[in-house]
This record gives C-alpha cells, structure tokens and sequence, in this order.
C-alpha cells in the first residue's frame, strides 16, 4: 500500500492574540499569513545569530590579550583589500 504524499505545510497551534496579531499583520501587507510567520521565525533566527556573537564579542573584549588578538587580525584581513584589484 503506498503511503500517502506528506504536505509541505504543517499545523502549528497559537493563541489567540497570536493568530490575531497574525491575521492583522496579513491584512495590512497583503502576505499570506504562513508569509508572516515564516518572516518572523526567519528574523528570530537571524536576531539570535547576532546576538549569539555579540555576546561572544563581549565576552572577548573582557579578555584584553584576546581582544588585542582580534583587532590585530582584523588590521591583517583589511590590508587585503589592498591588493590592486579593482572592483567587479
């Protein structure tokens, strides 16, 4: 017996001032509301990245031979914009 296609979709269950404030959100820029929810899990995961590395960055700033050893890496990948290449 085959096994029936799966959807590409999936149910998640919100509240309801969630589905609401999803609903509206819709509404106002014309997305489909599985639109919405996809852009704000997407800016979720992109405002964890960064603060996941700012965090580090904080961390290491606490270190000073840690941070001394940042800066000067960075001066060593910015000579390499030096390299008489033009822009493509």
């Amino acid at each position: 017996m085959a096994k029936p296609a799966r959807s590409a979709d999936s149910t998640v269950r919100v509240n309801r001032a969630t589905i609401g404030a999803i609903s509206r959100l819709a509404q106002e820029t014309g997305l489909p509301r599985k639109e919405i929810v996809a852009l704000a899990v997407e800016r979720l995961r992109r405002h964890r990245i960064l603060a996941s590395a700012n965090a580090g960055f904080a961390a290491m700033k606490k270190d000073s031979l840690a941070w001394r050893e940042e800066l000067e890496e960075r001066r060593g990948w910015e000579t390499t914009l030096a390299d008489g290449l033009s822009d493509e």
